[in-house]
């Protein structure tokens, strides 16, 4: 371990590892020359913006910290990107493929949706209805959408306006009535 980080940790009490870093770690240092043009820098409002309460008190916390909110900021446009092109190709194929072979899809998401419930273990049924992918209401094999299809509950009604269900004695969340 580098002598000046070591004295960096035991001065400022923080454990020290008892293991080595990775041979491939990369050591950074600060590019931001508090003395030149960034002396008057307030990163204040960046804080806000990430969500943070404190503000860091020393200046390589807030370069850790900018330093992180940028590299967030970089894996947000790759995710965003990426699911914009998965978009396109699911357009595509709701505009060029023929009906049957999009219930297919439907069909083989709602097998894989019972079969993770299932390997999870958590306890939840999925909904009984044909290619219906939501969780099964407790005491009920169906969900929230489908629980009028249920003959034994008798907790939820249909909307005389809308025609969702909705608990009985209280109004329709869809729509008010």
């Amino acid at each position: 371990m580098n002598q000046s980080v070591r004295y960096f940790l035991e001065g400022n009490e923080i454990d020290i590892p008892t293991e080595d870093p990775p041979s491939d770690a990369q050591d950074t240092k600060n590019p931001i020359d508090l003395k030149g043009k960034f002396k008057n820098f307030n990163s204040y409002k960046m804080y806000q913006a990430a969500g943070d309460v404190s503000y860091p008190e020393s200046n390589e916390d807030r370069y850790l910290h900018l330093r992180q909110y940028y590299i967030n900021q970089v894996k947000g446009e790759k995710q965003r990107a990426e699911n914009e092109t998965m978009s396109g190709a699911f357009k595509r194929i709701i505009n060029d493929e023929p009906l049957e072979k999009i219930e297919g899809y439907y069909t083989l998401r709602q097998r894989w949706r019972q079969e993770m419930h299932e390997q999870i273990k958590d306890g939840k049924k999925i909904c009984h209805c044909q290619n219906c992918i939501n969780v099964a209401l407790p005491g009920s094999d169906y969900c929230i959408n489908h629980i009028l299809e249920d003959k034994n509950q008798k907790l939820f009604i249909a909307c005389p306006k809308c025609h969702r269900p909705h608990p009985f004695f209280s109004v329709c969340f869809t729509c008010g009535v």
